[in-house]
């Protein structure tokens, strides 16, 4: 592994606004916001953090499966002074494992890799499989916004 990559990931691990996915849930319990919404697949988080920036009053959670990336929108975050934009590293198939039920307002699906292959379809982050999930951790009139360039996943969705 990169040297930088790695500096990254133990820095991750050390930001207040980083947790632990076993420590997501008390931190949205703590931090008592009214509305939560979830960017999945967040990656470098700059639409967690933007949106955090015009909607101070929701916390908004970016979700990755990897801490490097996290990093760098958790200091964006920080460097912002948005006490409403947290990360976590959960992988979607675990969310209804480590977040409440019926908790997210809107769940955000930006850009995510449309994963072209017939054979990787279950790993598309709006199979079946994981809307399931999706509706299980969202309130009853939450919505999935998906923002995607790939025809290929927009028809699929579909």
């Amino acid at each position: 592994m990169a040297r930088k990559k790695l500096s990254r990931i133990n820095a991750a691990k050390q930001l207040p606004n980083v947790y632990a996915q076993e420590d997501i849930a008390q931190a949205i319990s703590l931090l008592n916001y009214k509305n939560v919404v979830l960017e999945l697949g967040c990656g470098d988080g700059w639409f967690a953090v933007e949106y955090a920036a015009l909607h101070p009053e929701i916390l908004v959670i970016g979700v990755d499966v990897k801490l490097d990336r996290l990093y760098k929108g958790a200091s964006l975050a920080l460097s912002k002074g948005l006490e409403n934009c947290i990360f976590t590293r959960v992988p979607i198939e675990n969310l209804q494992k480590f977040f409440p039920q019926a908790v997210c307002d809107k769940i955000f699906l930006t850009f995510p890799d449309p994963q072209p292959k017939k054979s990787n379809a279950k790993k598309r982050l709006t199979n079946i499989k994981l809307l399931k999930i999706y509706q299980k951790v969202s309130k009853p009139a939450a919505c999935v916004y998906l923002k995607t360039d790939s025809d290929l996943l927009y028809e699929y969705t579909l």
